[in-house]
């Protein structure tokens, strides 16, 4: 965490939340510093298995970068995945547990995004597909372009684009109590399209 100051106010480099004082800064830190222990009843990945699991979930991203131009915009990948395959990956990078429903949560956004998330999954080009006649369809960390305001409007603040990628479980219960659950690892993006 990169500590950013500025008359007398500081951001987290992550998840540009603001914080009045330096202290605020650093409780925000060392909380953010405990989500990424391992919870009790996670064990540990081979490496192998890290590395395939990583494999599984570039193949996924890739699939979701279609040709056609309806593609574009938000996209979400979802994938079964257990909390243990979750932490063998995304360790460290974690910002966000949510203690009630027990989802975990890692943001990505800025310059450096696209190249950490590569560095994370071992493949520099897990968010770019490519196709015939020089187009490609890409993860993108800029806001969609606006159309040209026909009419004055209220001033919108830009919306921040990022990439979360979440783990949480879903649980179903039939009309015997029979409980099954599921845990799902969940990436949320943009995508867009563009000559290269």
């Amino acid at each position: 965490m990169q500590l950013l100051a500025e008359e007398s106010s500081y951001s987290c480099s992550v998840c540009k939340k603001w914080f009045k004082t330096k202290r605020g800064l650093m409780r925000h830190n060392t909380i953010v510093r405990g989500y990424n222990q391992n919870p009790p009843g996670t064990y540990k990945l081979p490496l192998k298995a890290s590395v395939e699991l990583k494999k599984i979930l570039v193949k996924h991203i890739q699939d979701r970068l279609k040709e056609h131009f309806t593609y574009s915009g938000l996209q979400r990948v979802l994938i079964p995945c257990t909390l243990s395959q979750f932490y063998s990956i995304f360790k460290g990078y974690i910002h966000r547990r949510f203690s009630k429903s027990g989802r975990v949560r890692c943001l990505f956004q800025g310059e450096n995004a696209y190249s950490l998330i590569g560095q994370i999954l071992n493949d520099i080009q897990w968010g770019t597909k490519h196709f015939i006649n020089n187009q490609r369809t890409y993860v993108t960390f800029r806001p969609p372009r606006e159309r040209a305001p026909r009419s004055k409007q209220k001033e919108v603040k830009p919306r921040i684009t990022q990439v979360i990628v979440d783990w949480y479980q879903k649980a179903k219960t039939d009309t015997h109590e029979h409980i099954t659950w599921s845990g799902y690892i969940s990436f949320r993006f943009f995508v867009a399209r563009g000559h290269f």
